[in-house]
């Protein structure tokens, strides 16, 4: 078993506890680290699938249950070509902003009524990481 790694973990954690004896502030290591590498199009395009993914996808055409996704910010509602769409989300006749996208993705049914699409995240921060990777998917 390599032991460098070892030592160097205690390094870092004896630095950690000397600078918070001196009344420092600094996040251990570890957590440094995981906040370091964090990458939100993963996490976007994470929530994505586990949210949406089944029955959409962001491939241009691609229709499953749901219409693709791709290029949607800018689009018109209801305009995916090979798709029908629910009367009351065309009546809409809005443009998919980031803000419209949030409000749909927060509670489609209270977003246009009567809508057949139900969907309902009520995390900020999911709906924003989902509306981020679509955005990306360009």
């Amino acid at each position: 078993m390599n032991k460098a790694p070892q030592r160097s973990r205690a390094s870092l954690w004896a630095a950690f506890w000397l600078l918070a004896a001196a009344g420092t502030t600094i996040p251990p290591p570890a957590f440094r680290l995981q906040a370091e590498t964090a990458n939100p199009a993963i996490d976007g395009a994470r929530q994505f699938m586990a949210q949406c993914g089944t029955c959409h996808s962001v491939e241009s055409g691609q229709t499953r249950l749901g219409p693709s996704l791709a290029h949607i910010v800018g689009r018109r509602a209801g305009t995916q070509a090979g798709f029908t769409y629910s009367e009351p989300l065309q009546q809409q006749r809005i443009v998919w902003t980031r803000a419209n996208l949030d409000a749909w993705i927060a509670d489609s049914r209270k977003f246009a009524p009567g809508t057949t699409m139900a969907v309902r995240i009520a995390d900020p921060a999911k709906r924003t990481a989902i509306i981020n990777y679509l955005q990306s998917q360009r």
